[in-house]
């Protein structure tokens, strides 16, 4: 995690345009520390050669803005060009009145510049040279007054201000770390949800021309085995060809049965559809995408308020068929089968009200400190469809869908419960993916 930077998500010259703008922004805070040194502490003895170093300190200023193909910013120089800054701006602050100037405070643009921009290691390090120069700062001024200015209140008030300062320095960089980080994870699951949602798409359309081949299939292959079946009628042809011709019919009739179930995938509504479907064949659908052998660790029970029905005999809820939907229980369920030890149980209640689908499986349960952070993209480099990012995606696409989702732990194993209202799972799917 040390090692990930802004840089990996946006263009360098994005990042030469940002640096720029700071820079420029620091400039003008700079030259208003010379002023409150001149007008507020009194010192102008300095006031030239303050604006010498000023000046000169831009000098990247006006290279980065004016010739920016002259320096490509990597990593490590922006590190070197934050740390120059920090000096450039401790230099300043010093021969402005010191820590006693309250524009000290452009020491945290630096660090919390490279807090967004940067690494953490590199932002900690520039971290630990802030605080050194504020170090610095607060001993010149304890140094430079004289033993009968030295009083205990002054002391404790140069004391406290470094101290503040460093804290300032610190929260801030740290913080603004921590949400940078946080928006590249949401814009990275987000990234992923609009291709997986994409590719959904593509296969609903792949369907559709299949089931189109397996009609224009069909007519050929009814030929074929009408030919077939006329010439094994002739009971003078060798016994061997009659065998071999009968295992001809028995393949056509085969690889018919095979293009129309290929034909009924097919037709199935695409991602756009209005059309409603029947919850367990929502179910279904997902289950089948299981592995065989995982499949048989899966108990599912269907129940009518208290009442265990079948549903394709009894009048079950209707789900609008979204493609993100049977992504979102294969995900659950896979989940629940990587860490059940033998069973997953999964229960659909239904009533007027309401529809709950429990997913319960016999393995360690959810782990205590991440039981509350779950839905959220917290886990890295893991498996599209497995935990962390795998459990976000799954419960961005049913909250997309209208559901509810909680998770929780009951004794023997975990449980994932997702609830609708009955009107709320009919209605279109809200689009919260911003466009790419």
């Amino acid at each position: 995690m040390g090692r990930s930077s802004f840089m990996q998500y946006i263009s360098r010259g994005a990042i030469t345009d940002a640096v720029v703008a700071f820079r420029w922004v620091m400039l003008l805070g700079q030259a208003m520390a010379i002023a409150t040194g001149a007008l507020a502490l009194a010192e102008r003895g300095n006031l030239l050669l303050l604006l010498a170093i000023l000046l000169l300190g831009h000098i990247p200023t006006l290279i980065l803005a004016l010739r920016p193909r002259l320096v490509s910013l990597n990593i490590l120089r922006l590190e070197a060009l934050f740390a120059y800054d920090l000096v450039h701006n401790a230099l300043i602050v010093w021969l402005a009145g010191g820590i006693f100037n309250p524009f000290l405070l452009l020491m945290i643009v630096p660090v919390t510049s490279a807090a967004i921009i940067c690494s953490l290691n590199a932002t900690m390090r520039l971290m630990a040279l802030a605080t050194i120069l504020v170090v610095a700062l607060g001993l010149h001024a304890f140094f430079y007054l004289g033993a009968e200015m030295r009083t205990e209140a002054l002391v404790t008030y140069i004391a406290m201000t470094a101290v503040a300062f460093i804290l300032a320095i610190s929260f801030a960089s740290l913080i603004a770390f921590r949400l940078t980080r946080e928006s590249r994870r949401l814009e990275n699951a987000a990234g992923m949800l609009r291709s997986m949602l994409e590719r959904e798409r593509g296969v609903a359309a792949l369907g559709a021309h299949a089931a189109a081949t397996a009609h224009e299939l069909g007519s050929p292959l009814s030929t074929i085995a009408v030919i077939a079946g006329e010439l094994a009628k002739d009971t003078r042809l060798p016994k061997e060809v009659l065998n071999d011709l009968q295992d001809l019919r028995d393949e056509t009739r085969r690889c018919r049965d095979i293009l129309g179930d290929l034909a009924r995938r097919g037709e199935l509504p695409g991602p756009e559809s209005q059309e409603q479907i029947p919850l367990h064949v929502t179910i279904d659908r997902a289950v089948h995408r299981v592995g065989e052998r995982d499949r048989n660790k899966l108990d599912i029970h269907y129940y009518d308020q208290d009442r265990e029905v079948d549903p394709q005999r009894e009048h079950a809820p209707f789900l609008r068929d979204i493609p993100g939907v049977t992504l979102a229980f294969k995900a659950f369920v896979e989940n629940a089968l990587r860490f059940a030890n033998k069973r997953v149980n999964i229960d659909c209640h239904w009533d007027d009200e309401k529809v709950t689908i429990a997913i319960r499986d016999d393995g360690p349960g959810f782990a205590k400190d991440i039981i509350d952070r779950l839905g959220e993209p917290f886990v890295k480099d893991q498996a599209s469809m497995g935990f962390g990012l795998g459990i976000f995606t799954a419960h961005a696409l049913l909250e997309r869908a209208g559901a509810n989702i909680n998770y929780a732990n009951r004794p023997g194993g975990a449980q994932v419960r997702i609830t609708w209202g009955r009107d709320a799972m009919t209605q279109h799917p809200v689009s919260f993916v911003p466009d790419a």
